[in-house]
């Protein structure tokens, strides 16, 4: 068994979500990764440390090597692309606003606008079925009360 403070976040499953479920979120503590970020959803009880997104980039800062995300339900800002893999070609491509994208990342701040630090990107517009199958796997996400991923 791997000691609690040897995972990896990577280690934890994802939780898929819409950016409005990421502002209302809390920093929280866990007893599984005691030395990493922990979130707690605050209207369902459910803790998580990485987060998945999709939506399209409406705004590219090529200087920040940021990202701004819009899902339909809000904007996120997604920063450190140019620490993903390739990420600075990424980031070239994504200058084109409009791809639909999803965002494998760390939540650093939860307010209005969402701060994720990126880990993964990938684009996703070549796909249209992935757009409209996205709510209902955030759908069947949904977390029950009292439950954690981290």
């Amino acid at each position: 068994m791997i000691q609690a403070s040897k995972r990896s976040i990577l280690s934890a499953p994802p939780l898929k979500c819409f950016v409005s479920t990421l502002r209302n979120c809390k920093s929280s503590s866990s007893s599984l990764y005691p030395d990493k970020p922990c979130w707690l959803i605050e209207d369902g009880g459910f803790h998580f440390i990485t987060v998945w997104i999709q939506g399209k980039v409406v705004q590219v800062d090529d200087a920040s090597h940021l990202i701004t995300i819009d899902d339909g339900t809000g904007v996120a800002e997604v920063y450190s692309c140019d620490r993903i893999p390739l990420g600075h070609s990424w980031i070239r491509i994504a200058s084109n606003e409009g791809l639909y994208v999803m965002v494998f990342g760390v939540l650093t701040q939860s307010c209005y606008v969402p701060k994720i630090r990126a880990l993964k990107i990938a684009n996703l517009s070549d796909n249209p079925a992935l757009k409209e199958l996205w709510p209902l796997e955030v759908e069947h996400m949904v977390p029950p009360a009292q439950s954690s991923i981290c």
